[in-house]
């Protein structure tokens, strides 16, 4: 039987970048340093077709209440940049579609200056919670809703039903 370790995931360890490349990749993606974001990073997955119109909701509420302008925001580009583009274009407003970079510590001091972040990708909730954002889970698998969970974070969707659930507990 091997024996095994618990670790932390090492995107906890990744150093925050500058604040003038933080700064840098925000404004050469054209977000504005004094506008507040909402960002959504979400993947091709089952059961996310079914759920673009509610996360558009989302992001008309969130503007339109809040004032948090949407960024569609690709963190595995190959995987997630059409979706991102897809839903930037059926966004009725203004909004923003962004290709990670490949720098850890440039994309976890951009989400540390989003005001929410809402994610389906474990990393990206990773880099949210390094960064101190607040942030909203989209859980399409265990890893997901187990993170929130450990992180006191028991307000999350779930691809699966048909609403949003809150796990007490």
């Amino acid at each position: 039987k091997p024996e095994l370790h618990i670790t932390a995931d090492p995107a906890m360890l990744l150093p925050m970048a500058t604040e003038d490349q933080v700064e840098s990749f925000m404004l050469t993606n054209g977000l504005n340093m004094a506008d507040s974001y909402i960002l959504f990073v979400l993947r091709p997955w089952p059961g996310v077709e079914e759920k673009k119109a509610a996360m558009l909701k989302m992001a008309e509420y969130a503007q339109r209440q809040y004032g948090l302008k949407p960024v569609f925001y690709a963190l595995e580009p190959r995987l997630d940049l059409d979706l991102a583009e897809e839903l930037a274009n059926q966004f009725p407003g203004e909004s923003h579609v962004i290709a990670a970079p490949n720098l850890g510590g440039v994309i976890t001091g951009m989400m540390n200056k989003m005001k929410v972040v809402v994610s389906m990708r474990l990393h990206a909730l990773i880099f949210a919670a390094a960064g101190a954002a607040k942030m909203i889970g989209i859980v399409y698998d265990p890893k997901v809703s187990s993170f929130l969970d450990y992180m006191g974070q028991n307000r999350y969707c779930d691809l699966a039903p048909d609403h949003c659930r809150y796990r007490s507990g």
